[in-house]
């Protein structure tokens, strides 16, 4: 297994300096990032740490979608929920979020777009 990457938010403070709580963590997969989230963050803001990712990571945004998971006729299914965006910056993704994940699972599709 990959060595996971922190999901951090950012705790501002008036006049003092940033504080950054750790939220969950991040594995790389073939098609992406999983993040396992503890909590969910209330401005809906996230940066998840991964430099060693600078080769895999173009100068894009990238989907954010969650994974719902369901079963019909007796069949597990996942049905994939957007929730917003990734962006790319110096220390690895900052995730904005529409929608917050229920589930606490949440997933980046790093995969080129099929046209």
């Amino acid at each position: 297994m990959n060595k996971p990457f922190d999901v951090l938010v950012a705790v501002e403070r008036e006049g003092k300096k940033t504080l950054w709580n750790r939220v969950g963590v991040a594995f790389e997969g073939t098609k992406g990032l999983t993040l396992k989230l503890d909590a969910i963050p209330v401005n809906n803001r996230m940066l998840v740490i991964a430099e060693e990712l600078d080769q895999v990571i173009q100068k894009k945004a990238y989907k954010v979608l969650c994974p719902i998971e369901y079963e019909r006729e007796g069949e597990k299914k996942t049905r994939w929920t957007r929730l917003g965006v990734a962006v790319p910056n110096k220390k690895g993704m900052s995730v904005l979020l529409n929608a917050q994940p229920l589930n606490g699972r949440v997933f980046i599709d790093l995969r080129e777009d099929e046209e």
